[in-house]
């Protein structure tokens, strides 16, 4: 199997059949989730999304959408950063979960097994032989320079990276704001993507 253009469409397709069922609450998708697929799906290397709690950005923009780059091979080498390492770890235990346990994407996207199976890390392989990994880090945490199979991430990908205690003074800011583009931005190929959402928390 060959890489698949994604697009909104897709994406909307993808998250109805294989991950609706897991919803809390399933609803149709908004026009916001469609336009911000659209943003992330286009060939510009960077897009950040601003969006108030409560509307299913990392179910939408995370989950579905960082499933979709993996199994329809947009990219097998993704970053996931979290407000802290925990939070990243329960982003990619979603993944994991999906991975796992979804029989539907088991059996049409050929998962064959875990060759590495950690709270901040996984590498899958299917059917064919093909392998994409996942890793998840939080702020502070080394992500420069890192390679996997000769071969720097092709997507970052940010979800609700700051949280009230990142924000609160000044000197805070500019510390987490050195390290995202100091180290975080500079981890990806040439070429990759930077892909985020998360919600205002300090106008800075």
């Amino acid at each position: 199997m060959k890489s698949v253009v994604l697009t909104p469409a897709l994406i909307e397709s993808f998250a109805g059949l294989f991950l609706s069922a897991n919803f809390d609450t399933a609803s149709p998708f908004a026009p916001f989730h469609k336009e911000v697929w659209g943003m992330y799906c286009s060939d510009h290397p960077q897009c950040a999304v601003a969006a108030p709690r409560g509307s299913a950005k990392s179910t939408n923009f995370t989950l579905a959408y960082g499933l979709a780059v993996m199994l329809f091979r947009e990219q097998n080498y993704i970053v996931l950063l979290g407000s802290s390492e925990e939070m990243a770890a329960e982003s990619v235990g979603e993944f994991s979960y999906e991975l796992h346990e979804n029989v539907d994407i088991i059996r049409e996207f050929g998962i064959k097994r875990f060759i590495t199976d950690t709270m901040t890390d996984i590498i899958v392989e299917r059917n064919d032989g093909y392998q994409f990994r996942l890793i998840g880090r939080g702020p502070g945490q080394k992500i420069r320079g890192r390679k996997w199979r000769g071969k720097r991430p092709g997507l970052l990908l940010f979800d609700d990276v700051e949280d009230d205690e990142q924000v609160e003074t000044k000197e805070q800011r500019q510390k987490f704001l050195h390290w995202f583009f100091r180290a975080a931005k500079q981890c990806i190929r040439l070429g990759g993507k930077c892909r985020g959402h998360g919600t205002i928390l300090q106008e800075d």
